[in-house]
């Protein structure tokens, strides 16, 4: 959770609400880290010297990343996707769910993946557009099958 909260600050300065808020938008609501998660974390990021507190604004105490914070982005940034052991916990974890769950879930990320191609889509150079065009028309062909399967088993 520390990762992915100093990426979140590599933009803009954030309070513990608008970093648990943005966890939500961005898992579209699969994952609302409380506060007892989102402020400890904080804690130990600014103990790290990895994060500051910025002005205190009221109750509202936003948070921004130190240099050592954003190098420390920087690292990370070289290191995605997730390291081995992260996909290797995420297999792990889709082993033990269902075959339903577990297709729900491949549907939802299918789902997610979809919109975030649109979005990146506008920006990606012509070369860019066309080579992810040719990936995706080889993705749909396998869901075509797939989609055709399903509905013979009906």
């Amino acid at each position: 959770m520390r990762h992915f909260m100093l990426l979140l600050l590599k933009t803009d300065e954030m309070t513990g609400t608008e970093i648990k808020q943005e966890f939500e938008r961005r898992t579209r609501g699969a994952w609302s880290p409380g506060p007892g998660s989102v402020y400890p974390n904080l804690a130990e990021l600014e103990t790290c010297g990895l994060v500051e507190k910025v002005e205190v604004q009221g109750r509202r105490t936003p948070y921004r990343l130190t240099e050592a914070g954003r190098m420390h982005v920087k690292m990370l940034m070289k290191r995605l996707p997730p390291e081995p052991k992260m996909r290797m916990i995420s297999m792990l974890w889709f082993s033990f769910m269902s075959p339903t769950n577990r297709a729900r879930h491949l549907v939802h990320n299918m789902a997610f993946s979809t919109d975030a191609l649109m979005e990146i889509g506008a920006s990606l150079s012509k070369k860019e557009k066309k080579s992810l065009l040719t990936e995706i028309k080889e993705v749909r062909d396998k869901l075509t099958k797939i989609t055709k399967m399903l509905e013979k088993s009906d």
